[in-house]
C-alpha cells in the first residue's frame, strides 16, 4: 500500500509447520508487529489422538488473539487461528471452516 492508498479485502497469511516447527512458530511471531494488518492460519502436523496445546503454546509470543477453529469462524485482521486435530481446514469468503 503506498501512501494513503487503502485496498480493500482482507489479506490473510498461511503458514504450515511440522510437529517440530514450535520453535520457528515462536520465533516468528514474537518478531511479528502487535498488529500486522493481516490474518494468520497456522496449518501444523497433529497428532489425530491428541489434544492440540498450540494455542497455549503460540498465544505468550504474540498480542494477537490465538484461536482454534472449531466451527465456522469469520477471519479478522490482526488474528491468529490455528488448526484442531484430526480436521481439514478450508476458506470460504471471509470464514474459517
Amino acid at each position: 500500500m503506498a501512501g494513503s492508498e487503502k485496498t480493500s479485502g482482507l489479506h490473510v497469511v498461511g503458514i504450515g509447520a511440522s510437529a517440530g516447527g514450535l520453535d520457528a512458530l515462536r520465533s516468528l511471531f514474537s518478531s511479528m508487529p502487535d498488529a500486522p494488518g493481516f490474518a494468520c492460519v497456522v496449518v501444523v502436523h497433529l497428532s489425530p489422538e491428541h489434544d492440540s496445546h498450540l494455542v497455549g503454546l503460540l498465544q505468550p509470543y504474540t498480542c494477537m488473539p490465538v484461536r482454534q477453529v472449531v466451527k465456522t469462524t469469520a477471519l479478522e485482521a490482526n488474528c491468529v487461528y490455528v488448526i484442531p486435530p484430526n480436521a481439514n481446514l478450508n476458506t470460504i469468503d471471509t470464514h474459517l471452516r
